[in-house]
């Protein structure tokens, strides 16, 4: 005897049923890799760099220094716009309250960056 082909219907309700069972039609995607392919360097992030004025700051003591003298000593080699960016995320998540004001020293015009304690 002759057998017929086997139509389509019937082949997609075998899946399902397959499907309705626990079966995978497809291997599963491997584990995604890490956001970090790399290990961190050994260079500090920005909360160990500002750990010493935070905590400061959060004891109630407001700091003051002149901008490069702070860039020179916490971030060398960076430039002025990164340092101002990351300090305002940092100083957001922490409660700090960051300003910058401009001073005389010596005749001198000198940025000053002050921390002191956000209030509500």
């Amino acid at each position: 005897m002759h057998q017929k082909p086997m139509n389509k219907t019937r082949s997609l309700l075998g899946t399902a049923k397959r499907l309705a069972l626990g079966a995978h039609s497809r291997k599963p995607k491997p584990a995604r890799r890490a956001r970090r392919a790399a290990p961190r360097g050994e260079n500090p992030t920005m909360d160990e760099r500002l750990a010493p004025i935070a905590a400061d700051v959060l004891a109630g003591r407001d700091i003051d220094c002149a901008w490069e003298l702070f860039r020179s000593e916490h971030f060398p080699d960076w430039p002025h716009e990164r340092i101002a960016a990351m300090l305002g995320m940092w100083s957001t998540r922490r409660g700090i309250k960051v300003t910058f004001e401009a001073r005389t020293l010596n005749d001198l015009p000198v940025i000053w960056v002050c921390f002191g304690k956000l209030t509500a």
